[in-house]
């Protein structure tokens, strides 16, 4: 499904959100960009780190993954993916919730970036996907049918966002 708004990921994707709460979500890097209103809250100066507050919980909560020098992406656990959704960026960013729990985000996210045919990774691996092209354009897969129908109510019950179906998975970018 492609949908075009720019209402924020946490009101476009509310329902899958809730849903999908429990699983492990794997987002790609540069997938988040924190709130301003998180920027103020737990600051440290003298160890220049954030010490509490939603960036410290996000960054400890919601690891990097990285080897070496190169960063794949973060691993959200189970249940935090509601509590950080004012944090994704609607601008290039891909967002993957998991169909078994996450138990090597590396090596998860080095198949993905390696696979010849990504589709074929998420539809193994992925019970959505949720991909942000640019700042308006939202490319969604979904694999429960009912839970797309449900996304589908959900952004017809919004003023804004225009909603067309995609084929899987020729005109995705991944």
């Amino acid at each position: 499904m492609k949908i075009i708004s720019n209402e924020s990921f946490e009101m476009l994707f509310k329902p899958v959100i809730e849903e999908l709460r429990d699983l492990s979500w794997l987002a790609l890097p540069n997938s988040f960009e924190y709130p301003s209103a998180w920027l103020g809250q737990g600051y440290d100066k003298v160890s220049d780190s954030f010490v509490s507050g939603p960036i410290f919980e996000f960054e400890h909560e919601c690891p990097k993954i990285c080897k070496d020098r190169n960063y794949f992406g973060h691993h959200l656990k189970p249940g935090v993916v509601s509590r950080f959704a004012a944090g994704v960026s609607n601008d290039w960013s891909t967002l993957m919730a998991m169909r078994e729990p996450v138990l090597d985000g590396l090596s998860l996210l080095e198949a993905y970036f390696s696979s010849p045919r990504r589709e074929a990774f998420v539809e193994d691996r992925a019970a959505a996907l949720i991909n942000s092209v640019d700042g308006l354009h939202w490319q969604v897969y979904i694999r429960d049918v009912e839970l797309r129908e449900r996304l589908h109510r959900h952004l017809a019950s919004l003023k804004e966002p225009v909603v067309a179906e995609m084929p899987w998975p020729e005109a995705y970018v991944l």
